[in-house]
């Protein structure tokens, strides 16, 4: 979260819109939390800009659990 936070702060001059989208498993298909959610607070200073989405999938059927 620290490295994002960085990158944010130093793109954020420059950069109009920010789109993050979130899986809630890995790429294996394991369930996994939603990160950005839990860190929402510190990211207060891009919130304007930022376009957060949530996405998930089942890979063992390859259907979207969302």
């Amino acid at each position: 979260m620290d490295i994002l936070t960085i990158r944010w702060k130093e793109l954020y001059p420059y950069v109009t819109q920010f789109v993050l989208l979130e899986s809630n498993s890995t790429f294996t298909g394991l369930p996994k939390p939603l990160f950005i959610s839990h860190y929402r607070d510190q990211f207060k200073f891009v919130e304007p800009r930022l376009t957060y989405g949530t996405t998930g999938e089942d890979s063992r059927e390859g259907k979207p659990i969302c």
